[in-house]
């Protein structure tokens, strides 16, 4: 009941802009959706425990001080274990997108979806649409929830030709060696495999991203056994049979976020006219990978590529370019 008295007099709207802070800027630092601040200062819900203790150190104050009491600790014990001190706190995640563009609402829901308690996340579609992206910009947002480690796995789900078979083994192998075990002590047998990995994951507060799934089974083989982490993944393939997955599939953005993202990338190297005209006669978006860098030596004349590699256009895509069919942006 302390925890709910607290609630109740916690003033987030005067806090925030003590500390000037916008509901989104908040929102960012404490890992919650910006519609769940705009309901808590407007009266229209309460905190949980775990969202006040995020709120309040986003905005840099002692649960315990006066200016703002927090949640009694045993209102605010975490679903798993807390981690020992001795475990390996893996952080491995890939560095967060430097552009991203028009998925507010995407990262609005799995944001209020994994506070409702979601513990399973299945971003979905065509490729080049910017999965991986969304994932990572995900896992960034939600780490903080999770302090007992972040491991990112490309589960090759889409590979070329002369790529080899992914291995369930090699992947536990990983998933275990990111938990701290020794990879000599790890047996041979699959089925043990999987039980020493549930085994390990169980009670941590970790945040797993399985990048590029074959299918649902593939995640399902990987899903930790007790209900205290969480799992982004994203596939080509509708993962939503996954049972107890809040489903993401997700689509082209529309032309003038296409526009805001590729001159976010390349900078004043095209100007607004051509890159309205890349987006609409290539149906492309630029990669961070494959665009041209502000700042970088000056590109040659002529053509140059700054779409995604996965560009269906025969040519290299460019103001000029005439060729190309409508597809989403990059993964």
């Amino acid at each position: 009941m302390t925890g709910q008295r607290d609630a109740q007099r916690l003033d987030l709207r005067a806090l925030r802009r003590r500390a000037m802070l916008t509901q989104e800027e908040l929102a960012s630092r404490a890992g919650v959706a910006a519609r769940t601040i705009r309901d808590l200062e407007s009266g229209r819900s309460r905190p949980q425990a775990r969202t006040l203790r995020l709120l309040l150190d986003a905005l840099g104050l002692d649960v315990a001080g006066p200016d703002a009491a927090g949640p009694e600790p045993e209102e605010d014990a975490p679903r798993g274990a807390p981690l020992a001190p001795d475990r390996t706190v893996p952080r491995e995640l890939p560095r967060a997108p430097t552009v991203f563009v028009g998925r507010d609402e995407v990262v609005d829901g799995v944001v209020a979806a994994v506070e409702s308690g979601s513990l399973l996340v299945a971003l979905h579609g065509m490729a080049g649409v910017g999965k991986t992206s969304a994932a990572v910009w995900l896992a960034h947002r939600l780490a903080p929830r999770f302090p007992d480690g972040q491991i990112f796995v490309d589960l090759h789900g889409v590979r070329k030709a002369d790529d080899p078979q992914p291995d369930p083994r090699g992947v536990l192998t990983r998933l275990l060696r990111s938990l701290g075990t020794d990879g000599q002590e790890l047996p041979a047998d699959l089925d043990e495999l999987r039980a020493r990995y549930r085994s390990v994951a169980a009670g941590r507060r970790m945040l797993l991203v399985l990048d590029n799934a074959k299918d649902a089974d593939q995640v399902e083989a990987l899903l930790p056994g007790t209900p205290s982490s969480l799992v982004l993944s994203t596939s080509r393939r509708d993962l939503s049979r996954l049972a107890g997955a809040y489903s993401v599939p997700l689509g082209a953005l529309d032309l003038a976020e296409a526009v805001t993202m590729l001159r976010a990338e390349v900078g004043d190297r095209i100007t607004g006219q051509d890159a309205v005209a890349v987006a609409e006669r290539c149906g492309c978006l630029p990669s961070r990978s494959a665009s041209p860098r502000r700042g970088s030596a000056a590109a040659p004349s002529g053509p140059r590529r700054i779409c995604s590699p996965g560009c269906p256009t025969t040519t290299t895509c460019s103001p000029s370019s005439t060729s190309g069919t409508a597809v989403s942006p990059p993964r």
